[in-house]
């Protein structure tokens, strides 16, 4: 029998990580058997310094239970009821012009119900076909992973905060507006309550926001309000409601749904109150939403707890990417930028990082662009080096004049099977950490210098790569009791794929 291996979390962890579905802090020592090593371990722990591996350790040396030496022991089957880490189908072949992925609040996994308890660590999602990539930007749909019931419930308190009078105003649903029951402006707040501890709210308008307007959430502790946050200080809410880059409750279509506001987490600081003076009871527990600017328009807002546990995001591509994560290599010197403007040495490089594989990328140039024929190379981090990758580049015009237009850069060559997610700074040391990411890059290899001025905008959408699998991490503990549903609900409609498979990782615990 092999030996287990242990590992043992730093002090680097100010408060709680999860690791195989269990929850440590800083100086636990944990032990893995190999399969699990293999399966679930995130390589991330270990190079961030919050694991530190201590090697293999004997089964005498620690505590273990029977009932875990029997799974260590790879005993499973029938007899001893043990799942060992599979993938659950939760929708096959689904396809746009039949099946409901392009309805927002369709759930496409049928509100699949598991028979044991489960825990998922990972959502896979493979195209069958792709989307054209003639046109502009493309937006495929985007996912919402849940367990629980979904059923929408009515707030115990809706209670209107305005920043600059201090005061509290009560909310009715259906009547919140621009105007109503306060003329929203910065940093005033929308305050919901329930009488249990939820993770997301569904909102619909009559009339959408048009206002550049986005959105924080907060949550009551005994010390006042406090933003949904990871251990990392990262936020950890995502607005739905964005139908306009930038605009919180801008979404017009469908009726009656207009998608959520979600956190990811239920802190154990949350408690039940609120504010002396909002209307909270010692029962409600709250959330308040901080507008940054003032909402316009916004008409017959309803605002409702959604009382399921999300689980997963799932960006099926993007539209109006505008990635964060990018930077440029020009005249020996790093910037955090799409620096093309002069490109005249070879190994002038602009770096791009995805959350997935991608199949086309979309380029949006600024009105100032290139007339100068320039050699380029495309190639993708395969975890230890650069890989040539053949593309067709839609911004050449003519061909072998890049930048001097909108267009698609597209993988023609063979999909890589070893591009590997890594930190920036596994690349190099100038690429700031921005978490594990897909990396690729366009480097100038001959030519003339780019035209002083040229420009890229951003990249504006992203095609994913078919038939290979895309993972997304759950977001929070993964686990799923038995007869408790998962589904998979559309949150953004535009169904510009078709033929999705969408599984789940799961493994008993």
């Amino acid at each position: 029998m092999a030996n287990l291996h242990k590992f043992i979390v730093t002090d680097k962890v100010a408060g709680n990580i999860e690791v195989a579905g269990s929850i440590y802090t800083a100086g636990d020592e944990i032990y893995l058997p190999e399969h699990q090593v293999n399966h679930y371990s995130k390589s991330s722990y270990i190079t961030n310094g919050l694991l530190e591996y201590a090697g293999e350790s004997e089964v005498e040396d620690t505590s273990m239970t029977a009932e875990f030496m029997t799974l260590y022991d790879a005993a499973f089957g029938p007899k001893k009821n043990i799942l060992p880490v599979i993938p659950l189908k939760l929708a096959t072949n689904l396809v746009k012009a039949v099946d409901p992925f392009s309805i927002v609040g369709a759930d496409s996994a049928g509100g699949f119900t598991p028979s044991r308890r489960l825990y998922i660590s990972k959502i896979g999602v493979k195209y069958m076909v792709g989307c054209a990539v003639s046109g502009g930007a493309v937006r495929p749909p985007w996912y919402l992973v849940t367990a629980g019931d979904c059923t929408l419930v009515t707030p115990s308190l809706l209670t209107a905060y305005d920043y600059t009078a201090g005061t509290y105003t009560a909310a009715t649903n259906g009547s919140i507006a621009a105007a109503a029951p306060i003329t929203w402006a910065a940093n005033d707040m929308l305050i919901i309550g329930y009488t249990d501890k939820f993770s997301s709210v569904m909102w619909d308008m009559t009339t959408q926001s048009s206002a550049s307007t986005t959105v924080t959430i907060f949550y009551w502790t005994a010390s006042g309000w406090k933003e949904f946050l990871d251990p990392d200080g990262n936020a950890t809410s995502f607005d739905y409601t964005v139908e306009v880059s930038g605009k919180t409750l801008s979404r017009v279509a469908p009726s009656g749904d207009k998608t959520r506001m979600v956190w990811w987490t239920q802190p154990t600081d949350w408690i039940a109150g609120g504010p002396s003076g909002s209307g909270a009871a010692t029962s409600d527990y709250c959330v308040a939403i901080k507008v940054s600017d003032a909402l316009t328009a916004l008409a017959g807002g309803s605002v409702y707890p959604v009382i399921d546990r999300p689980l997963a995001h799932i960006n099926l591509g993007s539209y109006d990417y505008g990635t964060e994560h990018y930077y440029t290599y020009k005249a020996a010197a790093w910037s955090y930028a799409f620096d093309i403007d002069g490109w005249g040495a070879d190994g002038d490089a602009i770096y791009i990082s995805t959350q997935n594989k991608w199949t086309s990328l979309l380029i949006d140039m600024s009105a100032s662009v290139n007339d100068v024929a320039t050699g380029l190379a495309y190639a993708y981090w395969n975890g230890t080096e650069w890989i040539a990758l053949t593309c067709t580049n839609g911004t050449e015009a003519p061909v072998g004049t890049p930048f001097a237009q909108d267009g698609w850069i597209t993988i023609t060559s063979p999909q890589p099977t070893d591009w590997k997610k890594c930190n920036g700074t596994d690349i190099n040391a100038n690429i700031s950490g921005v978490g594990e990411l897909y990396w690729f890059r366009i480097s100038r290899s001959s030519g003339g210098t780019t035209k002083a001025g040229t420009a890229i905008t951003s990249v504006e959408s992203n095609v994913l790569a078919t038939n290979v699998w895309h993972y997304f991490d759950v977001k929070n503990d993964g686990l799923v009791d038995a007869g408790e549903p998962i589904h998979v609900t559309c949150a953004f409609e535009e169904a510009t794929i078709d033929k999705i498979e969408i599984m789940a990782i799961a493994s008993d615990i």
